[in-house]
């Protein structure tokens, strides 16, 4: 290592800068030299200048007046040497480079002020006085105001000043080399009594709506108040004032966020307010904005993509500098429903593009802009879809099956909705021929310009050929991808439409007479005869042989059209049908209408129902029919017209007993008339045994009829519901009955009677509308082995979607012979009984839950179906709870939705029963959770079995 240097020597000094020489003290060559320097005050380690060349070098940047010690190291290649003796030295001096601090004055007398001072923060140097300037001409240039000498003294009295005028005053320090900068304006009244200026006024923002007021008191001044000036810097006519007592901080309050104020403050004493400050100012924390962008507008770029663009929130909401905005997106539909965030966007930008977007999908856009106190409110979500696409995938089970020797039908789903990437325009479906396994010739384009469609006839095609078929949706923006190929091969060549001719003939016959078809291919083996009425459903088929030519259809209805249709057969199968419709001459009907029955009843008018004659029997076409009705005590028949099958006979007689028949007509007259019925309207002064008869629920096979019976009435009498030729006995003490075993979608009109009533007891009467018949599917098991623990995860199926639902219901339904034989059908159970809340007391409830393990009840209330739903997971469901469900027992569930908001007559609709599923026991779990009354015996028995181990052990130990 390098020796240290020698003869280490300070050269020149300034008021900032140190020269040093040394020499070398080495007899080889350094590297070069290191300089270490500190101020003797400060505690810090040596600054250090590397890579110092030479042996002279002069150190700049040192404070005024400031003692420094200084040493040198030698650097060669080995490392760096020991450092020289230290040299110190003090910096030259300097004018002061700062006034002298917290000047204050105060009136001795009207004529005489004491002004008072501390030292300066930066003398650079010896103090050697100060200088006072003061004037009554504020605005006069300092070289002419008066001027007051001292020496190193830091207060001075200065006499001969007028009275009652107001003076500027101004303090400086200097040393040998020159003055220093003068100190603000200090003003004050020549009053004596009266406070100067506060001095050192100071304003710091501290919140965003405060700002932090402080100042030194004037010197041994009586103060009793402070008044306060301040404004906003934009806005100084608008000076706000504030009182408040003497102190040496205050804070304002009230303030807008990220405003610049001004303020001016002044003391005041019993003999007057004093001089105001010169104002200060202070700008306010900035806040978070409180408006969000505007003119929030999308525009959709391509089929991924979308452009935001907005304006900064208005300027007076932005309370602070705007840093950054962020942008939230949500697709409303398909795979990804996640909310998206962008935290940070440029504060100079006004437009984003979102990519990777889903395409033809939905999305909601928000936006926030930002200062550095955080976001601002949202702004209003933004809708907009993304542009269409080409299908992202094709068309879904399709199908491809041959009609005939010439055509196929091609059957197929639309693509899941989330992947047609727009509104499908139609399908292209592509076929061509294969021979031997590979295409042949120019496959063939068939264009289906139907969104709807979901199958397609390929005719003209060649007979025993295979034909490979592909199907592809389309939208405005072109074809999707297409399926994968089906292969479907045509039949033989069919024979053509053979000619027919029909006769009909006396006595309900018509003769079918027919001839060969003129194109015959392959050999012809017969012929195929299919007719039927026009109402019915299906066809009667006769198979004739090839010789045949002729056939008499016998038993044909009057007055009805026939459908018939004849073709001839081959080898490859049946061929063109030939169809033709005849219509036999009508007659008049020659049987009555049947049922008729009585379906309503008051003490003025008798509802009647009725069904047309049979089928066979009506002849035409029934137009109307008319209703034969007379006092049985009166001989004159009175008679009422309908085209309906039911009508409501007024203006009747109370409690008489009338004959009732009825009539059809068609357009050749009318038929024989009905059997006669009696009925009997109701008395004015029977008296009432029941009141409220009313419908509590109704599904589409059974409805709940509910009623309330006065204390007066027996209840050993029965009583009786009639209802469209039915009747079922009620015992007298019941107040409700459950009907089932209707039929969906079906009017019906149910009467309650007291079979002990001497005039037939009829009271009551409502009707009621079936709900309809919704194709809804059973929940079925999800997984086998789902069921673990309690638990059972079922798939659900949601009913048509025309129909409205207020809520749906899932329905626990414990498997035992009792509840098997009971309900075969969801719709055979007392609905509202299981609707029905439970309001007894938890000790009752406890002990109904104990008796009723294995009785119906409903694990959850849902608004909408979700298509999984879990049994046992212990949750609620608007107030349901879906509690565990015990091992090794069988359950099945069903689905009930509640189709109406009229609480007073609720329709519902309920899915089959599930098929019956086991829940297996979870290793933590025990049968005991199926038994809850245990608990109630159990817990008693094993607190006297332990007494008495007790009493035992007490006695053996005596």
């Amino acid at each position: 290592l390098p020796r240290p240097p020698t003869s280490l020597i300070v050269t020149e000094t300034t008021a900032t800068s140190v020269t040093l020489t040394w020499d070398s003290g080495n007899p080889e060559p350094v590297s070069y030299y290191v300089i270490q320097y500190r101020a003797k005050v400060s505690d810090n380690g040596f600054q250090e200048v590397d890579g110092v060349a030479t042996t002279r070098y002069s150190i700049g940047g040192l404070s005024p007046f400031s003692e420094y010690e200084f040493r040198v190291m030698a650097v060669n290649n080995v490392g760096r040497g020991p450092p020289s003796g230290i040299v110190d030295t003090r910096t030259s001096e300097q004018a002061p480079s700062s006034p002298p601090l917290h000047i204050q004055a105060r009136m001795l007398s009207s004529s005489t002020m004491l002004v008072q001072w501390e030292t300066p923060e930066e003398p650079n140097g010896q103090i050697q006085g100060y200088r006072v300037y003061y004037s009554s001409e504020h605005d006069a240039p300092l070289s002419a105001w008066q001027k007051h000498n001292t020496d190193d003294s830091m207060l001075t009295t200065i006499s001969g000043l007028t009275a009652d005028i107001t003076y500027s005053l101004r303090v400086l320090g200097f040393t040998s080399v020159g003055d220093g900068p003068p100190s603000e304006v200090l003003q004050i009244k020549t009053q004596q009594g009266v406070p100067s200026q506060p001095s050192g006024f100071e304003a710091e923002a501290e919140l965003d709506s405060r700002i932090m007021l402080s100042w030194l008191w004037p010197v041994q001044e009586p103060i009793i108040s402070f008044e306060l000036l301040y404004w906003e810097e934009s806005n100084p006519r608008d000076k706000r004032h504030a009182t408040f007592g003497p102190a040496g901080s205050y804070a304002v309050e009230g303030l807008k966020a990220d405003t610049l104020y001004m303020f001016s403050l002044a003391a005041k004493s019993v003999m007057g307010l004093g001089v105001f400050t010169q104002p200060i100012e202070a700008r306010t924390a900035q806040s978070t904005p409180s408006a969000p962008p505007q003119e929030v507008r999308l525009l959709s770029l391509s089929s991924t993509s979308i452009k935001v663009s907005w304006v900064a929130p208005p300027t007076d909401r932005h309370h602070g500098e705007i840093v950054r905005y962020s942008l939230s997106y949500q697709a409303l539909t398909g795979e990804d429903l996640s909310l998206h965030q962008v935290s940070w966007i440029g504060a100079d930008v006004t437009s984003y593009l979102l990519e990777d977007l889903l395409k033809w999908t939905e999305y909601l856009v928000w936006l926030k802009a930002h200062t550095d106190a955080g976001p601002g409110p949202e702004s209003s979500a933004a809708r907009i879809r993304t542009m269409e696409d080409v299908p992202g995938a094709p068309p879904r089970k399709v199908e491809a099956d041959a009609l005939n020797s010439t055509a196929i039908r091609v059957t197929w789903k639309p693509p899941l909705s989330v992947k047609q990437h727009g509104q499908i325009r139609g399908y292209q479906l592509v076929y061509s021929r294969l021979v031997n396994g590979e295409p042949h010739g120019q496959p063939l384009i068939m264009d289906i310009s139907l969104p709807d469609a979901q199958e397609a006839i390929v005719t003209g095609l060649l007979t025993e050929t295979t034909y490979s078929v592909t199907v592809a949706a389309y939208t405005t923006k072109g074809d999707g991808a297409r399926s994968k190929a089906k292969v479907v091969t045509t039949t033989g060549a069919v024979p053509g439409k053979p000619t027919m001719m029909i006769s009909t003939t006396i006595g309900n016959t018509a003769l079918i007479q027919w001839q060969p078809p003129k194109e015959m291919v392959g050999e012809h083996v017969g012929y195929q005869l299919q007719y039927k009425r026009a109402e019915e459903e299906a066809f009667t088929i006769k198979d004739f042989k090839k010789a045949d030519d002729h056939f008499t259809v016998t038993g044909l209805h009057k007055g009805a059209t026939y459908i018939f249709k004849l073709c001839a057969k081959n080898r490859a199968g049946n061929g063109e049908e030939y169809v033709k419709e005849i219509s036999t001459p009508e007659d008049i009907p020659s049987s009555y209408p049947q049922n008729l029955s009585v379906v309503g009843l008051t003490a003025t008018s008798t509802k009647l129902s009725w069904e047309p004659p049979p089928l066979a029997e009506r002849n035409g076409k029934i137009v109307r029919y008319v209703v034969v009705y007379r006092d049985i005590n009166i001989l004159n028949n009175n008679t009422n017209s309908t085209t309906a099958t039911e009508m409501t006979v007024q203006g009747l007689q109370p409690d008489t007993t009338y004959d009732i028949r009825v009539q059809a007509f068609n357009s050749k007259g009318g038929g024989p008339i009905s059997p006669s019925i009696q009925s009997r309207t109701m008395s004015l002064s029977m008296p009432v045994f029941t009141k409220n008869f009313g419908v509590k629920a109704v599904t589409k096979t059974s409805v709940l009829l509910t009623w309330e019976v006065p204390e007066t009435f027996t209840s050993q009498v029965p009583l009786k519901i009639l209802y469209n030729q039915q009747s079922v006995e009620v015992q007298g003490d019941l107040k409700r009955k459950l009907i089932t075993q209707l039929q969906p979608d079906t009017d019906y009109s149910f009467v309650l009677m007291s079979r002990g009533n001497s005039a037939g007891g009829l009271q009551q009467q409502v009707s009621i509308r079936t709900a309809p018949d919704l194709p809804q599917i059973k929940p079925a098991l999800y997984q086998e082995d789902a069921e673990e623990g309690g638990r059972v995860t079922i798939s659900l199926s949601t009913g048509p979607a025309e129909v409205s639902v207020r809520w749906y219901y899932i329905v626990v339904v414990p498997v035992n012979p009792t509840s098997h034989r009971r309900w075969e059908n969801p719709e055979d159970m007392d609905i509202q009984e299981l609707l029905e809340p439970g309001a007894d007391s938890s000790l009752q409830r406890k002990k109904r839950q104990s008796q009723n393990l294995l009785q119906p009840y409903i694990a959850a209330k849902l608004d909408t179906l979700p298509e999984l739903f879990t049994l046992g997971d212990e949750k609620k469901y608007n107030g349901y709870y879906n509690k565990p469900l015990p091992g090794q027992q069988q359950y099945r569930c069903f689905v009930l939705a509640d189709l109406t908001d009229n609480e007073s007559q609720r329709t519902f609709a309920a899915s089959p029963f599930s098929e019956p599923f086991v829940v297996k026991l979870h290793s933590g779990m025990s049968r005991h959770a199926e038994e809850p009354e245990m608990l109630w015996v159990m817990g008693p028995v094993l607190a006297v079995i332990l007494i008495i181990l007790i009493v035992i052990a007490i006695l053996l130990f005596k």
